[in-house]
Parts: C-alpha cells; sequence; structure tokens
C-alpha cells in the first residue's frame, strides 16, 4: 500500500555561504530582543509516495537501505519505559542484546541519548520543553533530517569516551551509530515514522546545522527535497515491531545515513474538523460516536448478498463449507482463500503450476505447428490436434487459479479502505449503490470460486477446454472494477465538497483583509546576498560608481578590481551591485575561472532573457552566440561581473562591445591592467584594510555569531580587535578565519581530527580550512619571509596529502578514491599554481612531487588530458633539481601517465610522448631483478615498494604500453609482436584473465587495431568486445579506459561498414562526454567529429554537417588539437563543395595551412602511401586530366587522419587499407 504524503525540507540561503546553519534551543537572553534563534528556512515539499513496508519487513536490511524492522517484545511495560530509573538499566540491556543479535562484530555498545515522543505534544500550545530530561515528551519530527552529522558524532565521541576518543578512531574498529525506535502505546495510528532509502539520498543535499543547548552543542543533518527519494512506513506499527535507523558508519556500505520524519496519516478527517463551526464539530463528533455504534456496513451488505446467492451451492460436496461460509465476511473471505490455496497444493495442480513457465513457450509453438498440419489434414494434423488440446487445457487451467487467487488479494484491502471511507457518509445512497453492487458481483465471483475448486483438477482440466468459466470470472473482473471507479468518482466529489465548506467557512470566520502586491524587484542574475560584514572601501566604490554608472554613448566602461587573494575583491563587487542596482535593469554575476563555467553562466542568461526555444537548444556554442549578439544589441543597462577571471584569452570571447553594459573585472591577474583603452577602463587596486576597518570587521564577524554574543563580544574589545588585524596584514579573508577559529574553540579536538581527514561542507561547496590559510598567507605574497613560507607551504602539503588514498602498486584504476580526488584536485592545482609563481621560488620536495604524480595519475584516468601533463612534468623538474636517481621506479611513474596522455593531442607531441613511455620501460627494465645463486636483487630505488616478481610484471605493463603508443604511427604489426609477446608471458604466469582481468583487457584492446589493419574485422571486433566484457567490473564506462574503449568499438564498427552500430556507440559516448567531461572537452569534440562521419557514411550529409559546425563552434572556446580542428574543417569543407563553394574554400585554405605546417611530422613512408591511387582511381585517370582532382581528396583525409589521434578516431589510411582494398575488388 501506498499513501502520498507531504514533508517539510529545510531551503538553501546563499546566507549559508557566509554563515553556518543553526538552531538555538535554548532560551536566548533578554538583553538581545532582535536575536535570531536559527537561520534555517523550512518549506513543503511536493506530495511524496511512501510505501507500507507491512508484509515487507524482511526485504529492508540496515546497510543496504539504512534501515530495518526486527520483531522484540521489551519486557517492560508502557508505564515502565517512561521510568528513567528503569530505562537507563533494564532497557538499556535489552536494546544492546537486539543489536548485537542483528548487528555483525558489535564489540562495545554506548549510549548517549534517549527520548519520548508522544503526539498530545503536538497540542501543548507552546509550552516550554526540557531538553535536557529526556523524559520530557516531544512532539513528532516534523523536518525531514538526519540526528546525527559526522562532525555531531566526533562531538559525541568526546563527550562520552573521553580520552579514549583517538584510539577508537585510530584503531580499525567500525563506529556506527543506529537509533533504535519502537513504539510504546502501539498500534501507531497517527504520525508513524517515515524513512528514506539511503540510497535514494543525495548526500549534497544535506545541510549541516549546528544544534545549540545550553549545555550541549550537537550537530544534525537537515535534507533538502529532490525527487529521487523513496519513502517507507509500517502501518500500524506495533510495541513488538523495533524500527533500526542508520545515522552514521565508518564502514564504506551502500546505506551510512538514513533521513527520517513522522507524517500526519489521515488529513482529511483533521482538516474537516478544523474547518468546520464548533457546532458542527460537535455533530461531527458524534457521527464518530455513532459510527461506532452502527453495524458492520461491511457485514450487512455481504449478508444481503450471500443470502440472495447461497442457493446456487446445493449438493453434498457443498455441505461442510455452507457453515463456515455462512459465519460473516471475515470468515467468508478466510474459506475461499484456504479453499483456493488446498486445491493449489493438489498433485494435478501443483505439477501444472510447475510447468507453468513453459506452457506460454508451448502456447507459441503449436500456433505455428496448427499452420503447417492445416496444409496435411491426415494423421499429423490428428496427432497434432490431441497435444494442442492439453497444451490449451493446461494453460487456461493455470490462468483460472491465478485470477481466483489475485481476485482474492487483490480486493480485500480497497473492500477495507472503500468501507472505512463510507463510514464518513453513513446515509450516502450515491456512495451505497457501487458497494452493493460490488458486494453482489464479489460474492457471485466467490461461489463461481468455491464451485471449481470443489471439483476434482483432473475434472477441471479434461472439460475446461469447452468450459467458460475464465470468461465468467473476466466478466465478473470488469464488473467489479468499474464498481470501484464509481464509488471513488463520488468519494472523491464528497471530499473536495468537504473541503469547499471548511474553507469558506475559514473564510469567513477570518477578518476582511486587504492584501496588497508589492512592486516586482529588479532581477539579479547569479548575485550572492549582500554581504552583512561589509567594512570599508567606500572610497573605492565612490570612484567606481562615478565612472560606471554615468554611461559614455560611445565607449563601453569597464573596472578591473586587481589584488592579491584574500582582500576581498568578490565582496567588493558585490558591494558594488547593491549600491548601485538603481542604474541597471539588468545584474549579470559570471563565475569566470574557467571557459565551462562561464558558458553555463551564459545559458543563464538565456534562460532570463531570450525566447524559449533559443534558451533550450543543445547546442550549446549557438546558445553562447545568442546572448552574445543579444548582448551587443540590446538598449537596457546592463552591469556584467567578470568573477575571478583567470585567463584574459577566454574573458575576451565573452566580452560585449555595446556601450549600454558597463563591466566590473575581478582578478588577480596583472595583464587584465591593460586590457582595451584607458579612457573607458577604471582600475582599482584593493589594498588591505587599515587597522580600524580590519578591527570592524572582526568584531562584526564575532557579534554576528550566536555563541560568541555570549561570550560577551563588544566593541570594549577593539584594542585587542586591532591587534589581531595587523597580525593578519588587514586581510578580510584571514580575519574571517579568525573569527571562525574562535567559534570552533567549543570543539577543537573534534574539530582538528575533521579538517585533518574530510571536508567541511558549506551548501554544495568543499573547503579545507588549513588550506585557506595558505592562500591567506602564501598566496599574499609573504616574500619578506621566505623560511616562514616555505614552512607553511609544507604544512598544507601534509594536510592535503594525508587525505590522498594510496596508488595501487600495479597502476590499475582506482574509481573508489575518485570521490576524494574530486574534492582534492581543485587544492593540489593551487598548491602548483602558487609554486609555479612564487618569486623567488619555493624549494621542491619528493613529497611535493608524490602528490603531483598521483593527481596526474588521477586526470589520467579521468580523461584530463591537456592539463595532466604540466602538473607530471613539473613533478619531472622537481626530481631533476633535487638529483633524484634516474633508475628509480617513481621516475616510471610520471613518464608513464604523461607519455600516455600527450597522444590524445594529435601528431605533436606524438615523438615526445613515444619517448617518455620508452624512458619508463628502460627503468622498469633496471628495475628487473637478477639472479645470483638464487638470491633475487632488485634496482627498483629506495622509493620504491616493488620488488621480486612485482617489477616483472610492471615491465610487461609498460611494455603493453608501449606497444598501445606504437598503434598511433600505424605501426600495427610491430605493436602486434608487443602485444604476443606480453600475452606469452601472462601464459608462462599461468595468470588467466580471471586473475588479471585489466592487463587482458588492454592485451585484447590493442590487439583489435592489429586484427583490423590485417583485415580480420570481425576478429577484431570480437578483441574490443571482450576487452570491455573484461574490465566492465572493474572500471567505470566514463573513465580514461571506459570511453577509450568504448569508443574503439565503434570505430571498428564503423570501418567494417556496421554503421547503425557504430552510430549508437558513439552517440552514447557522446552523450556521456558532454554529460562527465562537459560539451567543450576536446575528447567531447573527437565524438562530435566521429559520429558526423558515422552520419555522412550514411548519406545523411546535412546530419553530418550540422554536427561538424557545432564541434568547431565549440572549439572556439576551448583547447581542442589544432589536428583534430584541422581535419573537421576539411572535412566539413568537402560536405560543403556543393552547398557553399566560398565557405569550403575558406575552410579548405584554413585546413591546408596546419596540414602545411605539421607536414613534417609525417614519415615518409606514410606520405608516399597516401599518394598512390586506388585501383578505382587508376581506371578514372585515362577519363580525366587532372590527375590531383581525381584523388588528392582521399589523399588529404589519409593526412588529417594520421596526424589526429588514433583515439579520436580514424576512417582511412593503414588501420582501414585492408578493408577498403575488399570493398572495391567486390565479392
Amino acid at each position: 500500500m501506498k499513501e502520498l504524503a507531504m514533508f517539510k525540507y529545510v531551503e538553501w540561503q546563499d546566507l549559508y555561504k557566509t554563515e553556518r546553519p543553526y538552531q538555538i534551543l535554548s532560551a536566548l537572553p533578554e538583553e538581545y530582543p532582535d536575536a535570531r534563534s536559527s537561520n534555517l528556512i523550512f518549506h513543503d515539499g511536493p506530495r511524496q509516495e511512501v510505501e507500507d513496508v507491512r508484509g515487507q519487513e524482511s526485504k529492508f536490511l540496515l546497510d543496504e537501505h539504512g534501515f530495518q524492522y526486527i520483531s522484540h517484545a521489551s519486557g517492560l511495560s508502557p508505564v515502565d519505559l517512561k521510568n528513567k530509573s528503569l530505562v537507563e538499566t533494564r532497557y538499556f540491556d535489552e536494546c544492546e542484546n537486539i543489536l548485537r543479535d542483528h548487528l555483525d562484530d558489535v564489540c562495545q555498545v554506548v549510549f548517549f541519548d534517549w527520548r519520548l515522543r508522544d503526539t498530545d505534544s503536538l497540542n501543548s500550545n507552546g509550552a516550554s520543553i526540557n531538553l535536557n530530561d529526556p523524559t520530557t515528551r516531544l512532539p513528532p519530527a516534523r523536518f525531514v533530517h538526519v540526528d546525527q552529522a559526522p562532525e555531531g558524532v566526533l562531538t559525541r565521541l568526546e563527550k562520552k569516551l573521553g580520552d579514549k576518543m583517538n584510539e577508537t578512531l585510530s584503531s580499525s574498529a567500525r563506529v556506527r551509530v543506529v537509533n533504535l525506535w519502537r513504539p510504546i502505546n502501539g498500534p501507531v495510528k497517527n504520525w508513524p515514522l517515515a524513512v528514506c532509502d539511503s540510497t535514494t539520498m543525495d548526500t549534497e543535499k544535506l545541510l549541516v546545522t549546528d544544534q545549540v543547548r545550553q549545555a550541549y552543542a550537537g550537530v544534525s543533518l537537515y535534507a533538502m527535497y529532490h525527487d529521487k527519494m523513496k519513502w517507507y512506513f509500517m502501518n500500524e506499527q506495533n510495541n513488538d515491531e523495533v524500527l533500526l535507523i542508520k545515522q552514521f558508519d565508518t564502514l564504506d556500505v551502500p546505506a551510512r545515513n538514513t533521513a527520517n520524519r513522522s507524517f500526519e496519516h489521515h488529513k482529511l478527517v483533521h482538516f474537516i474538523k478544523l474547518a468546520m463551526p464548533s457546532e458542527e464539530i460537535v455533530h461531527d463528533t458524534s457521527r464518530s460516536a455513532k459510527h461506532r455504534c452502527f453495524p458492520d456496513m461491511s457485514d450487512e451488505m455481504w449478508q444481503r448478498s450471500w443470502a440472495s446467492q447461497k442457493g446456487r451451492l446445493k449438493g453434498r460436496r457443498y455441505r461442510d463449507l455452507i457453515p463456515q461460509l455462512d459465519s460473516n465476511l471475515s470468515g467468508f473471505q478466510a474459506c475461499v482463500k484456504q479453499l483456493s490455496d488446498q486445491y493449489g497444493e493438489k498433485s494435478v495442480s501443483k505439477h501444472l503450476l510447475a510447468f507453468e513457465p513453459y506452457l506460454a513457450h508451448l502456447d507459441s509453438f503449436s500456433r505455428c505447428v496448427s499452420t503447417m498440419v492445416q496444409s496435411n489434414p491426415q494423421v499429423a494434423a490428428l496427432v497434432w490436434g490431441g497435444t494442442q488440446i492439453l497444451i490449451v487445457c493446461a494453460t487456461k487451467f493455470i490462468r483460472i487459479l491465478d485470477t481466483i487467487s489475485n481476485m482474492l488479494r487483490d480486493l480485500t484491502r480497497p473492500l477495507a479502505r472503500m468501507q472505512n471511507a463510507l463510514q464518513y457518509y453513513p446515509t450516502n445512497d450515491e456512495l451505497k449503490e457501487p458497494m452493493k453492487g460490488l458486494y453482489d458481483e464479489y460474492t457471485s465471483f466467490c461461489i463461481d470460486a468455491v464451485i471449481v475448486l470443489k471439483k476434482w483438477p483432473l475434472y477441471n482440466l479434461i472439460r475446461i477446454s469447452w468450459s467458460v468459466v475464465d470468461q465468467s470470472f473476466e466478466k465478473s473482473k470488469k464488473k467489479i472494477d468499474a464498481y470501484v471507479e464509481q464509488f471513488l468518482v463520488e468519494w472523491e466529489h464528497l471530499y473536495r465538497q468537504e473541503l469547499l465548506q471548511g474553507a469558506r467557512y475559514l473564510q469567513q470566520s477570518l477578518p476582511h483583509t486587504e492584501i496588497t502586491v508589492k512592486s516586482a524587484k529588479k532581477v539579479f542574475g547569479n548575485v550572492s546576498p549582500k554581504n552583512i560584514y561589509f567594512t570599508g572601501r567606500q572610497n573605492f566604490l565612490d570612484n567606481m560608481i562615478s565612472h560606471l554608472c554615468d554611461r559614455h554613448p560611445l565607449i563601453l566602461l569597464y573596472c578591473i578590481i586587481h589584488g592579491i587573494g584574500g582582500l576581498g575583491k568578490t565582496h567588493t563587487a558585490l558591494e558594488f551591485a547593491y549600491q548601485a542596482r538603481d542604474h541597471f535593469h539588468n545584474i549579470f554575476w559570471l563565475q569566470a575561472s574557467s571557459g565551462n563555467e562561464l558558458a553555463k553562466a551564459f545559458a543563464q542568461i538565456a534562460q532570463d532573457k531570450l525566447p524559449k526555444d533559443i534558451a533550450q537548444l543543445q547546442d550549446q556554442s549557438r546558445v553562447i552566440e545568442m546572448v552574445r549578439r543579444w548582448l551587443n544589441e540590446t538598449d537596457q543597462r546592463c552591469l556584467i561581473i567578470f568573477d575571478n577571471a583567470e585567463n584574459l584569452r577566454t574573458i575576451l570571447a565573452y566580452w560585449p562591445a555595446n556601450p549600454q553594459i558597463s563591466i566590473i573585472v575581478t582578478t588577480q591577474r596583472s595583464e587584465f591592467l591593460h586590457i582595451g583603452s584607458s579612457e573607458g577602463r577604471l582600475n582599482v587596486h584593493l589594498l588591505p584594510l587599515n587597522q580600524q576597518e580590519g578591527a570592524a570587521l572582526l568584531l562584526k564577524f564575532l557579534q554576528s555569531h550566536p555563541d560568541c554574543r555570549l561570550h560577551g563580544w563588544d566593541d570594549s574589545h577593539n584594542q585587542e580587535a586591532e591587534t589581531i588585524s595587523t597580525m593578519v596584514a588587514g586581510l578580510p579573508l584571514g580575519l574571517a578565519h579568525v573569527a571562525g577559529f574562535v567559534e570552533a574553540l567549543r570543539g577543537l579536538l573534534a574539530r582538528r581530527l575533521l579538517e585533518q581527514n574530510t571536508p567541511r561542507e558549506q551548501g554544495a561547496k568543499v573547503t579545507y580550512s588549513l588550506h585557506r590559510s595558505l592562500q591567506m598567507n602564501v598566496l599574499h605574497r609573504l616574500d619578506s619571509d621566505a623560511t616562514a613560507r616555505q614552512k607553511i607551504f609544507e604544512h598544507v602539503l601534509d594536510v592535503i596529502q594525508n587525505t590522498i588514498p594510496d596508488r595501487s602498486k600495479f597502476y590499475l584504476p582506482a574509481p573508489e578514491h575518485w570521490a576524494v580526488w574530486d574534492e582534492c584536485l581543485p587544492h593540489v592545482l593551487s598548491l602548483y599554481n602558487i609554486f609555479e609563481g612564487s618569486d623567488p621560488p619555493i624549494s621542491g620536495s619528493f613529497k611535493f612531487a608524490v602528490l603531483l604524480q598521483g593527481a596526474g595519475q588521477y586526470m589520467w584516468e579521468r580523461s584530463m588530458n591537456l592539463e595532466g601533463p604540466k602538473l607530471l612534468q613539473a613533478a619531472e623538474k622537481i626530481l631533476d633539481r633535487i638529483d633524484f636517481p634516474v633508475t628509480d621506479g617513481f621516475r616510471a611513474d610520471l613518464y608513464t601517465p604523461i607519455g600516455l596522455m600527450m597522444h590524445f593531442n594529435g601528431i605533436t607531441f606524438r615523438a615526445q610522448g613515444v619517448g617518455y613511455l620508452r624512458k619508463a620501460l628502460e627503468v622498469r627494465r633496471q628495475m628487473l631483478p637478477s639472479t645470483d645463486n638464487g638470491i633475487k636483487l632488485n634496482n627498483a630505488g629506495a622509493s620504491s615498494q616493488i620488488t621480486g616478481q612485482d617489477s616483472v610484471f610492471i615491465y610487461w605493463i609498460a611494455k603493453m604500453d608501449l606497444g598501445w603508443a606504437l598503434l598511433q604511427s600505424e605501426r600495427f604489426e610491430e605493436a602486434g609482436e608487443i602485444c604476443e609477446q606480453c600475452f606469452q608471458w601472462y601464459k608462462s604466469q599461468e595468470a588467466t584473465e580471471e586473475k588479471l582481468p585489466f592487463q587482458y583487457a588492454k592485451y585484447y584492446h590493442n590487439s583489435s587495431y592489429v586484427l583490423m589493419s590485417r583485415g580480420q574485422r570481425f576478429d577484431a571486433i570480437k578483441a574490443a568486445k571482450r576487452a570491455l566484457d573484461l574490465c566492465g567490473s572493474l572500471i567505470s564506462p566514463t573513465s580514461q579506459h571506459g570511453f577509450m574503449y568504448r569508443f574503439t568499438l565503434g570505430c571498428h564498427y564503423l570501418i567494417s561498414g556496421e554503421t547503425w552500430k557504430a552510430l549508437q556507440v558513439h552517440q552514447d559516448i557522446l552523450q556521456d562526454r558532454e554529460k562527465t567531461l562537459g560539451p567543450t572537452n576536446p575528447e567531447t569534440l573527437d565524438s562530435q567529429y566521429i559520429v558526423a562521419v558515422t552520419f555522412q557514411k550514411m548519406g545523411q550529409g546535412d546530419q553530418a554537417i550540422s554536427i561538424l559546425r557545432s564541434a568547431l563552434s565549440r572549439a572556439s572556446i576551448t583547447k581542442w588539437a589544432p589536428e583534430h580542428i584541422a581535419r573537421a574543417k576539411y572535412r566539413l569543407c568537402l560536405l560543403l563543395q556543393t552547398e557553399d563553394p566560398e565557405e569550403s574554400k575558406a575552410l579548405k585554405d584554413e585546413s591546408q595551412h596546419i596540414l602545411a605546417t605539421l607536414r613534417h611530422l609525417i614519415p615518409d613512408e606514410v606520405l608516399e602511401e597516401s599518394l598512390k591511387p586506388s585501383e578505382e582511381q587508376v581506371l578514372n585517370l585515362a577519363d580525366n586530366e587532372n590527375e590531383t582532382q581525381v584523388y588528392s581528396e582521399d589523399q588529404n583525409l589519409v593526412l588529417f587522419d594520421y596526424m589526429s589521434s588514433i583515439w579520436a578516431g580514424r576512417t582511412t589510411g593503414a588501420l582501414c587499407k585492408k578493408q577498403q582494398d575488399e570493398k572495391s575488388q567486390g565479392p
């Protein structure tokens, strides 16, 4: 059974970006009458289904769903369970036994809280509640929440375990927090507890909230709504039905915390009672009392139907049944059900039911045979006729038994619910009529069922072929469904009338109120709430208002806010937006740190300002272009804020030219100070706050926090505040951190543990507080004290390194670590930028090189092939500076991912990439163990943990990687030899595919290209599929290897002429890459190109043109390899030769220019091969004087394909030559 319920969810506020969510559950001091007890905002979510688990309790398990129902009868009475002493002695022992019986590996049970909840508390009229007394009854929990956040668990552990907490956390013991919930006055009729399947919750939509009491401060989670949540409850839960709810778990299981909330069961009845006048309420109450005095209307209606129809059951076979059927409705239903169950257990029935799965196939088979034997109406037809009768009879027999069973099951609950509904309107004839008809038909159906069930199964089976009982059952079912529908329509009508009557009464009862509508405020596009802590900077703001707000008719006005990190550039721009909002019709805030962020922001402007059909275009580049056009043509005054701009070229791609628009750019980059003309530009060099402004800002922070207010921070502390301001050099970010650390002193140990091991959530963002300290110090260029800066850098490096998981010694993809790397990578990149940009330089260390190597390896696994090599090459330079051994295995750890990633970016880096992989192989070769008198020696180096046989295995991994790279240069036979050598070594070690699935997958993947180059396309496709099968359970389909292996299979399909299969595979990859990597990622553009080629080969040139245009448009705002751009332009020029010769020529010239630039990188043998005409072209030479025009287009495609990465797809050249030769020769 499912119900619809409405839950209250917390609503995200931009305030939480600067102020931590909180609730103060104790009385606030009287001297602060305006103080807020909470900054949480709740709202009613839409109606959601809540499913009753009754009858399916065993399906739900604590580690898989986050909750579990178990049966346990307490030895304490309901009165005892309200006795504090008995609860904390005897009942705690019962609870511990429950947990030990139903949870694995329970070493110790610690109880930290218990509560009583009571629906009577809902009507307490605001009476105060003592939260420190567990016997005080609380009302049902009305907000969707998780009782304990990870921070709260640490606080609880510290309070309960004291000094033993660190020992508990540092051990390998599993720590779980489980709520044990049971009714004490069951069954629960109203406000049952609903629990959400933990696997359907979005952890990013859980808001960490401080719960502050007078004697204790905890941390819980409130849930924001999302539509994937699945809710469950137990209807009429009894005292012996215990619910376990998971709140926290250190073990990585599917369910680690579970949201819950009570909900109102019978909302309609409560609303009617509240809505009616007092005399109506009295009437309703008396009516409820009368309901209890009424005879059971279900029995009354059934008795009438039964009395009119029981004469059909005449004879001795029914004599014993009549007394059971004659008792009452419940006895009647139970008797028929028992009869049905017993009938199914009889020998004939049991064997036929066991044969049921095969009968559907035989039924289809029989129709085919019937058609065949019609042409030979002799012995075959006679034999088959007899067989067919048996099949039809058996199928029909089983269908009738199913019908009886299903009808009895499906009608029992609706009958009870309809009867309950009828009791609210006992005299309503419109409801009684369909109920009477329903009982008549239901009774008739049951009597028909009894007649069938009382006969021998064999008798029914023999005569069933000409029986019409199944038709009779089907007619009954249709009539019953019609009666149910009629009842529900009438019930809904009465329900709406009741609601309307109540609503009218409420309207009449309320005084007449004049409702006025406020004028609509201007829309701020993605602008954060006003910063209530903003201090100073008014002289800068006045200059900005004077410059930007008075529009120049011809000159675009803009302001560059420049300064080091932590000075408050963003908040200065934000304050300007609020102070100058009346001067602008639109204000658009654009996160400008990357092209992807800007593209998203422009998409939002499209949603706000452009027609719906344009805003919803799938082609992102087209949307960006339309927004650009609108900005350049609009006559509305607009302010655009490019926040945190990093790359000048990226910003200029989105820069408008309309004088109606004013622009603000916040940046640390000095090159922005010279953009455009000095006449339209205002440069604002932001400086630290002076001592007085810094002190004022710090006091603002501290006075705003409830805990700090209680400790007495006020203006009398100016001297201390000024001292602190001087210590952090007047940096607003530093002052904010000081205030934050003051607040954190309440639970310093727990906070420190948290900061070192897990990120702190603030809305949807993730920060590391110590890393922000680095930005407060290192980014602020403390060049005057290089020693202190180096120390801070090393400290932050330690903090980040401690969160990074250990890498696999065999370099296998580790998707289980990606979530950690997703959070850590921005901080690693920040450290890298600081390291590269510091003057004087920061000293590199082996530890920092290890961090960069781990980040680079992760970037390789996640297809970040442009940025990854930079980090790895920086690590290589660090090793060179510290004279790190050139033969150490860690060198190969760097060389391998560099070489692999370079092969995704065209011919420019191909030789360099092969060089890196050869160096990696040489290091691995030197690491191989040698044998001296049976003793294995190893030259792996001090940094390596790889010894003995492991180093041999890793050598063959490196060799396979080299073979992978040789495929790029179409050295297929050489790559094939390496594949075969690796395969033979695997076999010599008795390493099966089950033992080494990932390495065998690489073998099959690489071999598929070798096979395709030999013309063995079926074997190539088979090998590509095998590669996918082997690594399917090891890697994500959207990882680097997942995409690459799928892409390979799609390309093999395309080369083999199986274009429909190729299209399906490549369109799926394109969709996944757009979603995972982004629409402008180079690999996404590679997918667009190959999809366009597939459409071209299918004869859909228009579709191919559209996709190629989209790819090239996206390429204008990203870093697609020049080789790949040239190839796309050349293919587009071929498609446009007839449609638009002028554009075709321009595209051809552009692509040929790139070809001419890179032609020297193409080997002579490839150039020579490309100049050889095919047999078909040779035959055409006699008819064409211009030899070049006959085959130059195909030649150029060969060259463009060769210049591009093989992982971007090739449809010409040595890879495809054998396939093309087969096609040209024909059968």
